[in-house]
């Protein structure tokens, strides 16, 4: 049957021919060649092969070939040798070997048809010996052994020429050629593989390619036998006598292929491969999952690592709420006792800085009102990114180091003061004064309202350091998101104002979107200042002049930051008679009832 190659095909499709696989590669039908990597079986039928002489005779007959054919000589066929070119005026049937090359090919359907050492890989180890007796002595062979091309001519009996064809055109160019004939051939001068337009294709019909030469082992010796007529494996000469398989190749397309196909068929597995490890996956790094939290910024809340003070760094006496010394940092006070606030210079990691309550005045038992807790309110315009209230609300996550002289339970909570509405969660202090990493994630908040996009206060977060029984008599935390009820909000709070010397320091507090605790974020102290001074703003300190005002002369003193709101301007040092001031977000103007020259310093607060 003819063999038909398919219209229109795609890059990389195959056609199969008995044992011959050709593939398209966009302008031709290209030869697949396999190279083999096992090792190769036993030379084929001739019997079983006794032990080797001492010395033998140098053989003259290649490696594992199989065995050689019956001469057949087609009717018309003609074994034709060429160095490089195949012969002109070829009839079907008649076979040509190219010496250059050491291929053969067969004219078929009025092309030249590669059908011999394609195929062929490199040649693997000499198998075992065998058990049986020696075979007997061939006759001496009259084909020409590895050492040089011309070996090969052997002795084939050319046939009977055929009819001289038509001369077809041979091209040597690196691009296919242009508008062929059925018939032409053509060298790619880049891969040097040889093309026959065949079936409106390009064909591949051969190549200058050969295995690579496999290794060269002897047998063990044997007991002195007649001289051996099987040559031991020759490696890289084996390719050059594809030709002295007899005159297998001019027997026909169907007949000239089987003998190397026939040494592919006892082709050995693959050497033994390790077998293949288990797939380990090392641990995860701590940054690895935190992808893009690590923006900047992520850090909801300002001032976290507690170095900014400007108003102080620390504040004794204190027994009501408000700010005292680090900045941003809210102390709710009520019925709790008598309290130090101090900015400390110990912290953990690279925070050098931390926030103390330190009890001077001890509240054992404590009021159903009585509260103790450190917050921060955060303006509704700097969360709107968190999705409040909405389908695609985001989880919050609240971490911080915590060092405390009394160990417990614990709350920390987050409120929705616009919509009345708030989540706790609680922690374990298992440690006396030692720093402890707490991370709690919040759910999403998703029907309790939006957060709205302005400068007031959107969230507070806050953690508890002493509680009454209006905050914990509820029974069960409400650790979901709900509307306020008082009493759920800190049950099973502890009790860290009952005795004189209890002290709590806080650090490294981070709020940021999503379920993961990343680690803290370290921003540059001007860029903290700057934030801070949004909502504080000291001038200088005491006794320092930072400004003057005039008798009839009301100069605008500008602030260092805009203000969040319209901020409450009170002088800290004033020389002259008291002064008042008109104020807005970017300064202040001293009020004209002055009657004389007003030197001062000032504090600019717009806290939430």
């Amino acid at each position: 049957m003819a063999i038909d190659f398919p219209n229109s095909p795609q890059i990389n499709q195959e056609l199969v021919v008995g044992v011959t696989t050709w593939f398209w590669t966009g302008f031709a039908w290209e030869v697949r060649r396999v190279t083999p990597t096992g090792p190769t079986g036993p030379t084929g039928p001739s019997g079983l092969v006794g032990p080797t002489g001492p010395t033998g005779a140098a053989s003259v007959i290649p490696g594992p070939t199989g065995p050689t054919g019956p001469s057949v000589t087609g009717p018309q066929g003609v074994f034709a040798l060429s160095s490089s070119a195949p012969p002109t005026n070829a009839s079907p049937g008649q076979s040509w070997f190219n010496s250059s090359t050491g291929k053969v090919y067969v004219y078929y359907d009025s092309y030249w048809v590669e059908v011999g050492a394609a195929p062929i890989g490199a040649t693997g180890p000499t198998g075992p010996q065998g058990s049986g007796p020696t075979g007997p002595t061939g006759a001496a062979s009259t084909v020409t052994g590895p050492t040089g091309p011309t070996g090969p001519a052997g002795p084939v009996t050319p046939g009977v020429p055929g009819p001289v064809g038509a001369n077809g055109k041979y091209i040597a160019a690196d691009v296919y050629p242009g508008t062929p004939q059925s018939g032409d051939a053509w060298i790619n001068t880049t891969n040097m593989r040889t093309y026959v337009y065949y079936d409106s294709y390009w064909v591949e019909v051969s190549a200058n390619d050969a295995g690579p030469t496999g290794p060269t082992a002897t047998g063990p010796t044997g007991p002195a036998g007649p001289a051996s007529t099987i040559a031991g494996p020759t490696g890289p000469t084996g390719p050059s006598v594809t030709g002295p398989t007899g005159a297998t190749g001019p027997t026909g397309p169907s007949g000239g292929p089987t003998g190397p196909t026939g040494s592919q068929g006892t082709r050995g597995s693959t050497g033994p491969t390790g077998p293949t490890g288990p797939s380990v996956t090392g641990p995860t790094g701590p940054t690895g999952p935190q992808g893009q939290s690590l923006l900047p910024f992520r850090n909801i809340l300002i001032n976290g690592s507690m170095q900014i003070a400007q108003r102080a760094n620390s504040a004794s006496g204190i027994t009501t709420s408000g700010y005292y010394t680090t900045d941003r940092w809210h102390t709710h006070i009520e019925n709790v006792g008598t309290w130090t606030i101090t900015k400390e210079f110990t912290g953990v990691n690279a925070s050098t800085t931390s926030l103390q309550l330190l009890n001077t005045g001890p509240q054992s038992s404590l009021n159903a009102n009585s509260l103790l807790k450190v917050e921060q309110r955060i303006e509704g315009q700097l969360l709107q990114h968190i999705g409040k209230g909405t389908a695609n609300a985001d989880s919050l996550t609240l971490s911080f180091y915590v060092k405390s002289s009394v160990t417990g339970t614990f709350i920390a909570q987050l409120a929705d003061a616009a919509n009345i509405r708030s989540i706790s969660k609680e922690y374990v202090i298992t440690s006396v004064n030692q720093w402890q990493a707490v991370s709690l994630t919040f759910p999403p908040d998703t029907t309790g309202g939006l957060i709205q996009n302005n400068s007031n206060t959107g969230l507070t977060v806050s953690l508890y350091v002493a509680a009454g029984s209006n905050y914990t008599s509820g029974g069960t935390l409400s650790t979901s998101w709900t509307n306020d009820v008082l009493a759920t909000m800190a049950v099973n709070q502890a009790n860290a104002a009952a005795q004189v010397g209890n002290a709590i320091s806080f650090t490294e507090i981070q709020l940021e979107p999503g379920t993961i605790s990343t680690f803290f974020e370290q921003r540059p102290v001007d860029v903290e200042l700057q934030r801070c001074m949004r909502y504080f703003e000291k001038s200088a300190g005491t006794g320092q002049v930072a400004a003057a005002a005039y008798t009839a002369a009301y100069p605008t003193v500008f602030y260092k930051v805009r203000k969040r709101a319209i901020p409450i301007v009170t002088p800290v040092f004033n020389v002259g008679s008291g002064a008042t001031f008109t104020a807005t977000l970017d300064g202040h103007m001293q009020a004209s009832n002055n009657s004389s020259t007003t030197f001062y310093s000032y504090t600019a607060n717009a806290e939430l």
